[in-house]
């Protein structure tokens, strides 16, 4: 979701003024070309396509302008259009760096990963501020891709050349996470949301879920709230979130957030196994059971899946059920958590509190 600011009433004044002036004469290219670049200033966006469409209408139109244009339809979450446009603009200046980076932009808005990486090029821009926004979008394409390893070795050239870019800082956060790398992960993201919380979106979770590991889910919610308001659809905010209301025990709170992660992405093994970790926790047994499951099914590689599952028959009082998962579990990873905690049940050792029991999970996620 992209947010857009009203233009002031001064600004909105002025532009007036010159839609006004533009009555008078209708086809002065140069004062459409004025209005264009003014509304993309004061964000104003509809002025700008406006007045590119009627640069467009006069066979006047220009690179600069269209790129502008482009720019507008973005912040307008008008992304399909955007691309389409971005390609006729591409064939018609295919040297220009402003068109290159808003098509290279619309191509990471609808997913075309690859093409958005390789549209974002480094070598293709000499404007150092074009490059700098290209290696955003660069970065970000290719960590959707999956593609982590060069993300990380490409991010870490770019927060050197750009330290003080929250968005650059707040993605190697994500991808440094992703690979496993908390350490470096959590020192980008803390940089990136000292810069511009608002900037830092990508790193918001990866600072949520630091907080869940030092049990300050306050804060947890805090971030995730905040990633929340300025993008609803990101599984990996609710997920996080979910996460954060269960280590509260609010159970139906938890439920609803992954409800949320699961429409998104129905194949995410960790949010079944959350799931599964719902019903646990609400003595809910019946319908954990399906849910570890179906974790296991999404990602039959996990141990802590085959170990969650354990838990869940040693809490029937199934020993041999349980003990099949816990000997799986622990042929996949030997310090699995939860094929432990399946044992220490079926050895008639009490549960420990929910939230420790989760936040031992949540380690097992980041290994």
């Amino acid at each position: 979701m992209t947010t857009t600011s009203s233009p002031s009433a001064a600004n909105r004044e002025r532009i007036e003024r010159l839609w006004s002036y533009l009555e008078a004469d209708p086809g002065n290219i140069n004062l459409l070309r004025d209005i264009a670049r003014e509304g993309l200033q004061v964000s104003a966006p509809e002025d700008t396509l406006r007045a590119a469409d009627r640069l467009r209408e006069l066979k006047a139109a220009s690179a600069d302008v269209e790129a502008a244009a482009l720019h507008a339809l973005t912040k307008l979450s008008r992304t399909e259009e955007a691309c389409s446009r971005a390609e006729s603009a591409h064939k018609a200046w295919p040297e220009d760096e402003g068109v290159r980076l808003e098509f290279a932009r619309a191509l990471l808005n609808v997913r075309r990963f690859h093409d958005a990486a390789g549209m974002s090029s480094q070598d293709a821009f000499t404007d150092r501020s074009l490059a700098q926004m290209a290696g955003e979008i660069r970065l970000q394409a290719l960590w959707h891709m999956g593609q982590l390893e060069v993300a990380a070795d490409e991010g870490a050239e770019l927060m050197r050349q750009w330290p003080e870019n929250a968005r650059i800082l707040a993605t190697c956060a994500a991808v440094f996470y992703d690979l496993g790398r908390s350490g470096e992960a959590l020192q980008a993201a803390q940089r990136a949301y000292a810069l511009s919380p608002t900037h830092a979106y990508a790193a918001l979770p990866v600072l949520a879920g630091e907080c869940l590991m030092q049990r300050d889910v306050e804060g947890a919610l805090r971030l995730t709230q905040l990633a929340q308001w300025l993008r609803s659809d990101d599984g990996r905010v609710w997920l996080v979130s979910a996460s954060a209301n269960l280590m509260a025990g609010r159970t139906q709170e938890a439920l609803d957030h992954l409800q949320k992660v699961l429409r998104i992405y129905p194949n995410h093994p960790g949010s079944h196994l959350l799931l599964t970790w719902v019903y646990i926790t609400s003595r809910s047994l019946d319908e954990a059971l399906p849910a570890a499951q179906r974790a296991i099914e999404a990602n039959p590689t996990f141990a802590e899946s085959h170990g969650t599952l354990a838990v869940i028959h040693a809490l029937r009082g199934e020993r041999d059920a349980a003990e099949k998962n816990i000997r799986r579990a622990t042929l996949l990873d030997k310090n699995s958590f939860a094929a432990r905690y399946a044992q220490s049940i079926l050895e008639g050792n009490p549960p420990g509190r929910v939230d420790e029991l989760f936040r031992e999970v949540m380690r097992s996620f980041g290994r």
